[in-house]
């Protein structure tokens, strides 16, 4: 059991150095002799020493906390929350993860409460309703450093971490066209999202390159949701000039998207392919099986840390802005 009485004070009369050598050798700071560190170590380890984490606070000027918002509890959070602490928990942070519900007020309410507590530095991800960027410039003003990713906005002065929407839609409408389908819709999201944005933007360069002239009433905005892309796949397959492949901009759209043809006896991908993006471990266990493109969410929420605990350390780091990679999940819908 870890010992609250023992302070770097006991150790430092027992081996006969400063207090502040042994907090600088706790805390592996590189300007004390190895052998000094080895002595402070194996000593706080044999009387059970625990750090006093509010006199660690005070003297740092830090929490070593972050505060985590996302727009919902999706999977891809999920995945990149997970990122997210592999890397702090191995930098001695923790984290604190709030849901918004895709709320702007909420979101505010939030952020404004997590300042309150001294977390160290937040890292966001936009909720559906976000337009007005106030709270992040005062985020600023104040000089806490964040880090949008996922959701983010292109004309907010910060550091982004997302994955390249644009070229993973490209690639996944790429391949149907390869794949024979000329007809190719697209079920956009909530067309104020960059990242709906972007995908839609990868699905027209893909058309286009191969010589295809997208028409509008191919494209149709959904909201996300699994039944969003049933009524989407209804309203797309009552055209007179019906698709033959579908785009979804998520994959539980492509669920919706697949429920709805199955239902209606459409055979997939025979009489009509449908993609997905996003990755989820669900989509291999549907029928067919989710041809996909895998948003790879762990190392976003991990590279989103590295960089918020690089600006924690120093705030005069100018802002980076990360795309990372997607993949191509090929299965039976395509």
């Amino acid at each position: 059991m870890k010992n609250r009485s023992i302070t770097i004070k006991h150790i430092a009369i027992k081996l006969g150095i400063s207090t502040s050598t042994v907090s600088r050798a706790l805390r592996n700071k590189p300007d004390v002799n190895p052998e000094t560190r080895a002595k402070v170590e194996e000593l706080a380890n044999s009387l059970n020493y625990e750090p006093n984490s509010i006199a660690v606070s005070l003297v740092s000027k830090r929490s070593y906390t972050i505060g985590v918002v996302v727009p919902c509890y999706h999977f891809f959070y999920a995945e990149a929350i997970s990122g997210m602490e592999e890397f702090t928990i191995d930098h001695n942070y923790y984290i604190m993860i709030c849901n918004t519900r895709e709320s702007y007020q909420l979101e505010k309410e939030i952020i404004k409460k997590l300042v309150s507590k001294r977390v160290d530095g937040l890292i966001i991800s936009l909720s559906r309703e976000t337009k007005n960027y106030d709270h992040l410039l005062e985020l600023k003003k104040k000089e806490i450093p964040y880090v949008l990713f996922n959701r983010i906005a292109e004309d907010v002065d910060t550091s982004k971490v997302c994955v390249d929407d644009m070229d993973g839609a490209f690639t996944a409408v790429n391949y149907l066209i390869k794949k024979g389908y000329r007809k190719i819709a697209h079920i956009q999201g909530p067309p104020d999202l960059l990242l709906s944005q972007r995908r839609k933007q990868g699905y027209l360069n893909a058309l286009r390159n191969a010589g295809i002239e997208p028409s509008d009433d191919d494209i149709i905005t959904s909201d996300f949701s699994v039944k969003s892309g049933r009524l989407c796949t209804e309203k797309l397959m009552n055209l007179a000039d019906k698709p033959d492949a579908i785009f979804c901009v998520s994959d539980e759209v492509a669920y919706g998207s697949i429920n709805w043809l199955k239902k209606n006896g459409y055979s997939i991908p025979e009489q009509i392919a449908v993609v997905g993006f996003t990755g989820e471990e669900f989509s291999e266990l549907i029928e067919p099986p989710l041809t996909t493109i895998q948003q790879p969410a762990y190392e976003v929420g991990l590279k989103a840390a590295e960089v918020l605990l690089d600006r924690i350390e120093n705030k005069n780091l100018p802002n980076v802005n990360i795309e990372i990679k997607t993949v191509l999940v090929q299965r039976n819908s395509a």
